[in-house]
């Protein structure tokens, strides 16, 4: 019997236990601060990073959210500054895009030339809340050149990109992803390349207004792998000696970075089994008749033409 009224007491006192029920999370998406546009040819993309995180503190649950509303706002003058309020009184919704979505394209209107076009986006929860405006991301809207057609090719000490430019055009050059410089004219050369190595360039037109900026779209891009196939100089002012059974050779030294060595020849047999180091050769075995001549090797093995022949 005192066994049974123990455990009514532990069942009773687990019971009262019970708080308050907890009211249902809202699910509301904090506002994106991260909000990023650039035009691009006839394009405006709009881009913003996913929600991470409710106004409650907790983590999103994308099966409860709802559409993002994007907001766009056509101001009748170019401006870098644009207040919330102002933004607010001319915004109009643009488009709504699924939830998880996280860009936009907008085609850019002819009238828009000339104008700033503002955009904000609004996430939403499945009821359609949402905590605010995100922040503001403002385009000045001009005119580029067309996205040039890219043509590349390779040197010993630059890659060399060249395209059609028409006067007063001017361009920004890209290698992997990365802006290298912007030109007026319609060529660039990369000396900041290795061999071997392969690299994807393009280049979009620029247009620029005062503080302002916009870019054409991509031009078809162009991927290479430079690869060093280019021969050193002949070598120059072979001179050849001999005195007896010895025969003294020496040349200027060629100065290329990437030299190994030389070769010498001997009525046209090598004499070095391995690129010879040095400006200097003795042949220790001339012969009746040696007619000589020299070439320059590098590390890739690319041989040079041969030098002037020298006859002792």
């Amino acid at each position: 019997m005192v066994l049974v009224v123990l455990l009514l007491c532990l069942a009773l006192a687990g019971c009262g236990a019970v708080g308050e029920p907890l009211p249902p999370l809202l699910d509301i998406p904090v506002p994106s601060a991260g909000l990023t546009a650039v035009q691009r040819g006839d394009q405006i993309l709009v881009a913003w990073p996913a929600a991470l995180m409710t106004t409650e503190g907790v983590g999103v649950r994308p099966a409860r959210l709802g559409p993002t509303r994007v907001y766009r706002a056509v101001l009748d003058s170019l401006r870098a500054e644009v207040s919330p309020a102002e933004f607010g009184a001319a915004a109009k919704e643009a488009t709504r895009v699924e939830p998880g979505q996280t860009t936009f394209s907008d085609a850019a209107s002819h009238d828009w030339a000339g104008h700033t076009v503002v955009y904000a986006i609004q996430m939403t929860n499945l009821r359609g809340e949402t905590a605010g405006y995100s922040n503001l991301a403002a385009v000045a809207v001009l005119q580029p050149p067309a996205a040039p057609v890219l043509r590349v090719r390779f040197t010993e000490p630059a890659v060399i990109l060249e395209w059609d430019a028409p006067a007063g055009a001017s361009y920004r050059v890209y290698r992997d992803g990365q802006a290298l410089a912007v030109v007026s004219v319609g060529v660039f050369e990369d000396r900041s390349f290795e061999f071997d190595h392969e690299y994807r360039y393009m280049v979009r037109g620029l247009a620029q207004q005062g503080e302002f900026s916009a870019e054409s779209a991509d031009s078809a891009p162009q991927t290479v792998t430079p690869r060093d196939t280019f021969p050193p100089q002949a070598p120059r002012g072979l001179r050849a000696v001999q005195i007896d059974n010895l025969a003294e050779l020496s040349w200027t030294p060629n100065t290329e970075n990437d030299l190994a060595g030389y070769n010498v020849y001997r009525n046209g047999t090598r004499l070095n089994p391995a690129p010879w180091t040095t400006p200097t050769f003795r042949d220790t075995s001339p012969g009746s008749s040696p007619r000589y001549t020299v070439t320059a090797v590098d590390r890739k093995g690319n041989e040079s033409k041969t030098s002037e022949e020298a006859i002792p």
